[in-house]
């Protein structure tokens, strides 16, 4: 006999911490409608009460709707009222009520029977389960047999956060044999922890994990062996078809895992296991690959399932195929990997009260050395029940003759944003009335509350970063929602650009000319003195001068919002000659820029010619990205070559970027010998080889 005595404690821990945390937290779901006057009255004579929907605490992909009550009629008397009693919420159009939750498996995780689901239970719910398993038959264990299993389980199953779970199953098996030694085999304290995380993917679709710790008592003895502990971890995928708007009621999941058995380490050495004692005890010479997959369809009272579970055996423990009556795994094939299907129902008479009813149908056909026996069938039943810790919202219901409120009208909508299309959270919604305000969920949806059809209503919506919006909308007629999609334009955030523009002997220039090109164009008006200040909406722009007689420079540059930028710009002399000219794909030089002979180094006398390019620029900020293009000869080893072009292509944006030009507007590019725009068969021509060149990418 095996028996753990700390098993009971770790239950009562479990159970304990969960539901202590859950009190301290605010209730899930409440709704941003303020609560009716609980004195609200009902017409005369009163109507019958809608039935509440029953929620779903273990599916996240459909949540139980959050009923309010609609607001009081005006010109209610409080005073009228005869008699107030507590009734369920109202019942919103979110799915049938009467159908059943999923439940726990019997690992202890939420799912069915042996398959687990990628989501996890409600945030701050305990589940609770017991669950048992019958198998009794001849012939199943050994030739002539009779034999009688029954498994118990104790599940418990927490979810402290949204997207984890963690669960735990306390475990006692019997078996009784005719031929068994003794005919009795019984353990009790198996305890085995769970611990799952899950993420939704949309549309349905779920992704998750899961890790189980298997700590057995020891063989013939008591207290935990920790060196038999068994590990498995498991992807989970899973298809819920209520999250889809075509509301399917089919449920799907798909389960793939390993499991590193560790179970003979429970054997005392020179011991060997009788088929009877590895069918009783669970023990196995292999580790497993495991692969689920299994279906669910939701009817009205009871959810049929179906499920496949497959355990291929891999790495066997040493002397596992020395038995002479039993055939080796790898003899005996697929026919003695364990098999199973499962087939059953859910049910839930009762809120929060699960019911299941299945079997597993084995389909192993061949025993193996090493492996429990796979029996032909073993019942499965169990009932389960959902501790909701959160307080519960209170309805009631007023008698009166006073005359019915009128009709309501909801508006159901999206705050996005203008330009990117989506979704503002946080917009603050107003009613221009006495309503509170109401704030847009993540998503950017919000509901209003109920207003009296075919009514004019002043909406507000107002975001720190985006421009307030007011509308007058006319209600439709009937009662019912009406859909609104509202798009907000982004808050323009300012900020303040100022320079002062001098020669190069430090002089200031008079009659300068500035332009800012970015998210708008400004043009401020300069001082005499060469300096200038503009206030600008916060962003990316070419801050371009020139002024009679001088070669235009400029700056690209940033500035954030509420921030102040401060800049010196240098005007040199315009040159006699002008040598770049602006084509529809490149940047034109007339001139060519000479560099040391073997080197990067860029000549002094060539310094006129990259201005006039710099100047250029500067001019035409609709040009986002040029390409300078570095070009030899064939003269010297082409490797050489290239690695020589790419530098010469570097320091000419080096240059460019200390004229203002901003290192994201251009891309440095050595061809090396590779492109030549004349054969290399005399001096002149290499000469002409030889080159730099501006290309245009983008504009």
């Amino acid at each position: 006999m095996r028996f753990c005595l700390n098993a009971s404690v770790l239950a009562l821990l479990l159970l304990t911490s969960t539901a202590l945390y859950a009190q301290d937290l605010p209730p899930l779901g409440t709704s941003s409608v303020p609560p009716a006057d609980l004195t609200e009255v009902e017409p005369d004579p009163e109507p019958e009460p809608e039935e509440a929907p029953a929620t779903d605490p273990d599916n996240p992909a459909a949540p139980a709707a959050v009923a309010a009550p609609a607001a009081a009629p005006t010109g209610t008397d409080a005073s009228a009222k005869k008699s107030m009693k507590k009734s369920e919420p109202p019942a919103e159009d979110e799915g049938d009520p009467r159908l059943v939750s999923p439940g726990l498996n019997t690992e202890g995780s939420v799912g069915m029977q042996r398959m687990a689901a990628a989501w996890g239970g409600t945030p701050m719910t305990l589940q609770v389960a017991l669950l048992g398993e019958v198998y009794s038959g001849r012939n199943a264990v050994r030739f002539n047999d009779t034999n009688t299993l029954f498994i118990g389980d104790l599940v418990i199953q927490g979810s402290p956060i949204e997207y984890f779970s963690a669960n735990l199953r306390l475990q006692t098996r019997n078996n009784v044999n005719t031929f068994g030694r003794p005919q009795s085999m019984l353990t009790q304290g198996d305890v085995l922890l769970g611990l799952k995380g899950s993420y939704p993917l949309g549309d349905g679709l779920w992704l998750g994990g899961d890790l189980t710790l298997d700590f057995p008592t020891d063989f013939g003895g008591s207290g935990v062996r920790f060196a038999a502990t068994s590990v498995r971890p498991r992807i989970l995928f899973s298809f819920d078809g209520s999250g889809l708007d075509a509301k399917i009621p089919l449920k799907g999941h798909v389960n793939l895992g390993y499991r590193a058995d560790n179970t003979p380490k429970l054997i005392p050495d020179g011991v060997e296991v009788t088929r009877i004692e590895r069918f009783a005890y669970e023990l196995s010479a292999y580790d497993f690959v495991e692969i689920g997959l299994g279906f669910m369809y939701d009817l009205p009272y009871v959810s049929p399932f179906l499920a496949w579970n497959l355990s291929a055996p891999v790495a066997a423990e040493d002397g596992t195929c020395g038995q002479a009556n039993l055939p080796c795994v790898a003899d005996a094939g697929f026919a003695s990997f364990p098999n199973v299907i499962s087939l059953g129902v859910k049910a839930e008479p009762v809120d929060h009260l699960g019911l299941h009813l299945g079997i597993d149908l084995g389909l192993t056909s061949q025993d193996a050395a090493g492996l429990p026996v796979t029996p032909p069938y073993t019942m499965v039943f169990g009932v389960a029940w959902t501790i909701d810790p959160k307080p519960k919202v209170e309805y009631v219901e007023v008698e009166s003759t006073t005359p019915v409120a009128q009709p309501q009208r909801f508006i159901v909508g999206s705050v996005l944003d203008k330009e990117t299309k989506q979704p503002i959270a946080g917009a603050v919604v107003r009613y221009g009335g006495t309503e509170t305000p109401q704030a847009t969920d993540t998503d950017g949806s919000f509901r209003s509350y109920g207003f009296v059809p075919a009514s004019a209503l002043a909406l507000s919506f107002e975001h720190p970063d985006y421009e307030k919006l007011e509308l007058d909308v006319t209600l439709e007629t009937g009662e019912g929602e009406q859909e609104a999609t509202i798009e907000l334009v982004p808050a323009v955030k300012l900020a303040t650009i100022s320079g002062r523009v001098e020669d190069e002997k430090g002089q200031p220039v008079p009659n300068i000319r500035v332009k800012m090109s970015g998210p708008q164009i400004y043009e401020p008006l300069a001082n005499s003195d060469g300096t200038f200040e503009e206030t600008v909406a916060a962003g990316a722009y070419t801050v371009a001068v020139s002024a009679p007689g001088f070669l235009t420079r400029g700056q690209d540059v940033s500035v954030n919002p509420d921030a102040k930028l401060g800049l010196i710009i240098v005007l040199k002399p315009a040159p006699k000659e002008t040598v770049v000219t602006l084509r529809e794909d490149k940047i034109e030089i007339q001139e060519k820029i000479f560099f040391e002979t073997g080197k990067a180094t860029i000549l002094r006398k060539s310094f006129w010619v990259l201005d006039q390019v710099a100047s250029l620029l500067s001019e035409n900020p609709q040009i986002k990205t040029i390409q300078i293009e570095g070009h030899t000869d064939d003269v010297g080893a082409d490797e050489l070559n290239l690695e020589l072009s790419q530098l010469r292509a570097e320091s000419v944006r080096a240059y460019l970027m200390e004229a203002g030009i901003s290192r994201s507007r251009m891309i440095a590019k050595g061809f090396g010998e590779t492109r030549p725009i004349l054969p290399n068969t005399s001096r002149r021509n290499q000469g002409f080889n030889r080159r730099v060149e501006f290309t245009i990418v983008k504009q």
